[in-house]
């Protein structure tokens, strides 16, 4: 892993190419163009090209930040996502992935770039941000509705389908006013799609706005196996339910498994029990503990632990809480914290968590 001052930049080998997953935050104010210089030089240096980047920053912040960007990278050709939350003194972080070694193609809609697509000697890859809907004045359902139906139409210019979608992000603007109707609009869609509960994406919901004023703003990954020896498979948690057992389309875990390597995509995770109740409701340290004693029980399942870590971001609606969050990480991944709100009320802390490990898990068919 690099330290390159305010990044961390990890390097995880994908055949005859090379990806690098990037964590910047908290980035304090004024630091911004010196945090993308060094990522500009990076990616240099690198030979390397960005697939997807998202920005959690205030509000107040985000015109400012766009700016910087373009005067540094001078053509932002990549799917760039902002995520807003409340007034702060520094942006919540940043987050990107980039590849060196292979030729990627973008994708436009409606004269915006929003997707990323690369094929390396398992798959191909296809990486969106920034995905919005286009009539703001729509009911929030009726936003998310397009919204998938812009996901589907864009995945079709990169000869996919969502079918092959394996992770999910939406930023729900307000979201304990509409969630329920979210995953409502969200079961209709996947059933319209014949996208099987036996492989739902793993996916993470959480509150927060958006430069564009929309209901929602979504960043996907979508993968295509090119070959018999790339599998995708759902991996289930060892210490809670399904969601669908509550009415939530996504899977606990996806497992991406190669003929070199297995990376495994962990949801974004809360303090709930095997019934999907929450646990531990106004107790922030203990909702922590809980929350990664269920990562921790993911990556044993798959013969991993936290060294095999490689992005991770935590969400807490209380930006006072996030202290906590120190006694439990230490030496884990590079991490990016952000305040969001969460999906229930009395939720206070919520981690995803992305892994690379052994090729070989005990019990697994060779």
């Amino acid at each position: 892993m690099n330290h390159l001052n305010k990044m961390n930049i990890l390097a995880v080998p994908c055949g005859r190419a090379t990806q690098y997953h990037i964590s910047a935050g908290p980035i304090a104010a004024g630091n911004t163009p010196e945090v993308l210089a060094e990522l500009a030089t990076f990616l240099a240096h690198a030979n390397a090209t960005l697939l997807s980047q998202t920005f959690f920053v205030p509000q107040e912040s985000c015109a400012q930040t766009e700016q910087l960007l373009r005067k540094v990278f001078h053509q932002v050709d990549w799917p760039v996502t902002w995520v807003t939350g409340e007034r702060s003194r520094q942006l919540a972080g940043m987050q990107a992935v980039a590849i060196a070694g292979l030729t990627v193609t973008r994708l436009q809609h409606n004269d915006r770039i929003v997707g990323s697509v690369f094929e390396d000697d398992y798959a191909r890859r296809c990486y969106l941000g920034n995905l919005l809907p286009t009539d703001l004045h729509r009911p929030s359902p009726a936003q998310a509705h397009e919204l998938f139906a812009t996901i589907k139409q864009v995945l079709a210019l990169a000869h996919m389908a969502f079918t092959d979608v394996i992770r999910t992000w939406f930023f729900l603007d307000d979201i304990l006013s509409w969630y329920d109707d979210f995953n409502r609009t969200r079961d209709s869609f996947f059933a319209k799609q014949a996208v099987s509960r036996a492989l739902l994406p793993a996916s993470t919901g959480v509150g927060a706005g958006n430069p564009a004023g929309a209901a929602l703003v979504a960043n996907v990954v979508a993968v295509r196996p090119l070959t018999a020896t790339h599998k995708i498979c759902t991996v289930p948690s060892p210490l809670q339910c399904h969601p669908g057992d509550y009415r939530s389309s996504f899977s606990r875990a996806l497992e991406l498994i190669t003929a070199d390597r297995r990376e495994l995509f962990i949801s974004g995770t809360a303090s709930l029990d095997q019934a999907g109740a929450t646990m531990y409701a106004g107790d922030p340290a203990m909702q922590i503990e809980r929350t990664m004693t269920v990562v921790g029980e993911i990556l044993a399942s798959r013969g991993m632990n936290w060294s095999n870590a490689i992005r991770a971001i935590a969400y807490f609606p209380r930006v006072q809480d996030a202290a906590l969050l120190q006694n439990y990480w230490r030496h884990h991944a590079p991490i990016t914290v952000t305040p969001c709100r969460l999906c229930r009320d009395d939720l206070l802390f919520e981690l995803e968590l992305d892994a690379a490990g052994p090729l070989a898990v005990a019990g697994d068919q060779p």
